[in-house]
């Protein structure tokens, strides 16, 4: 009846944004029987407010996975039910179903987490929406945890994340001028408080614990906010901050690959430097470290080293892949050589640690890998020519044909620093 009542501007008004309200809640049942009214409402309403537009807009994101079990863990937090959960985090390999005692639905930047606990004793954990399979009863009662409060669970920590011993800290952050208002008008914590101003920037502090989502948002930021402590989340930042310049650095372009192409068949050789990201070398270099037998260590060293850039490289240069692997370069004694055997062959070295500039680990006579070259015929080139010292650092590549006439240095090793180096034969 309430459409054949006349209704004010005003009225009109007042009742539309309330139906744009109401149009937010998709995906719980309890709403679906405003849907008929919401729906009479907006046609009585566009009859009499022809050419009106929208003034309300609220964020939303219709094709998030998961908004489907939205009203099926209203209704089991509701009902104190524990529920039979699918689930598989983007870590896992597969899915994993366990029990799972849900208490509050939770959005955080349009995005739906479930909070509950798997046993008792447990602590609480947050389950997203978007990654869960499936969802069934439980046999089991629901463990009722008294001490979780919602009001203060997530207090001191940015998003839902929430750690059980994790401390809170007291981090101490400057921003640039530009950039301090809109920090100040939406603060990254109700904690949030001024420290001082000047006409640089304004410094400001807040007491949370360090998680995820604190580093997501100081990172948000980018070149305007600087962390002044505490000293750890200082050097976290630090450390993704070089992690993202790396993904840039080490970009393999198809222009450049192309001309390397050519460098090899007619100098015989070609450097690429940023072809492994840091974090791609520590687990390489871990991985040395782990093991002794050579065998295990070549089979776990061709899964690491075979990223997208190298596959990349291999392509361009129309490798199919990885023939051998070899740990040692001959240090032992300085002498210049080719590789007789399989002259053909391409290789590649890797450089596992620093290598210092003044010490280059290679040296090599372009060009003379179009003959195979006699002991006198090499003596000559040597006592002649003048050799390039090829500089490449950690994560670098040394690509050359076979039989390029070159020296390992072993001047390059510290006495105090071991240096590694792998040898990659392609095929």
């Amino acid at each position: 009846s309430i459409t054949n009542i006349p209704l004010t501007e005003q009225d009109l008004n007042m009742l539309y944004e309330s139906i744009e309200f109401m149009k937010q809640f998709n995906g719980f049942s309890h709403f679906k029987e405003l849907d008929g009214m919401v729906q009479k409402l907006e046609d009585h309403i566009y009859s009499q407010k022809t050419n009106s537009k929208s003034v309300i807009d609220f964020e939303k994101n219709e094709n998030l996975k998961g908004l489907e079990f939205l009203d099926e863990l209203y209704k089991a937090i509701i009902n104190k039910k524990a529920i039979l959960i699918t689930y598989q985090s983007f870590k896992a390999r597969q899915a994993n179903s366990f029990d799972f005692h849900p208490y509050l639905l939770k959005e955080f930047r349009n995005r739906w987490f479930v909070i509950g606990i798997k046993k008792k004793n447990e602590g609480i954990l947050n389950l997203a929406l978007d990654r869960i399979i499936e969802i069934k009863e439980s046999k089991k009662f629901l463990i009722e945890s008294p001490d979780f409060n919602p009001d203060t669970h997530f207090e001191n920590a940015i998003g839902v994340s929430v750690g059980i011993n994790v401390p809170v800290e007291e981090v101490v952050f400057f921003v640039t001028h530009s950039h301090a208002p809109y920090v100040e008008t939406k603060p990254l914590h109700h904690s949030q408080k001024i420290i001082s101003k000047d006409h640089f920037g304004v410094t400001f502090s807040i007491q949370v614990q360090h998680n995820y989502e604190l580093e997501k948002d100081i990172l948000g930021l980018g070149e305007h906010i600087k962390i002044l402590k505490p000293s750890r989340l200082k050097r976290k930042i630090k450390e993704r901050i070089n992690s993202c310049l790396e993904v840039y650095e080490t970009e393999v372009d198809d222009r450049g690959l192309k001309s390397i192409k050519g460098k090899i068949e007619g100098k015989g050789y070609a450097i690429l430097n940023h072809v492994f990201t840091q974090r791609e070398i520590r687990r390489i270099r871990s991985l040395l470290d782990k093991f002794s037998d050579w065998p295990t260590i070549e089979k776990e060293l061709v899964k690491l080293l075979k990223n997208h850039n190298l596959e990349k490289i291999f392509k361009v240069l129309d490798f199919g892949g990885i023939k051998k692997l070899e740990s040692n370069l001959s240090f032992k004694k300085e002498k210049w050589h080719q590789h007789q055997e399989n002259a053909s062959d391409l290789r590649v070295i890797l450089a596992i640690d620093n290598i210092s500039t003044s010490k280059p680990l290679v040296s090599i006579f372009p060009g003379a890998h179009k003959k195979t070259l006699q002991t006198k015929e090499i003596k000559t080139i040597v006592e002649n020519g003048i050799p390039v010292s090829c500089e490449f650092s950690s994560g670098g590549l040394f690509i050359y044909q076979s039989n390029l006439l070159k020296m390992y240095h072993k001047s390059a090793i510290d006495q105090n620093k071991r240096i590694r180096a792998l040898e990659i034969i392609l095929s």
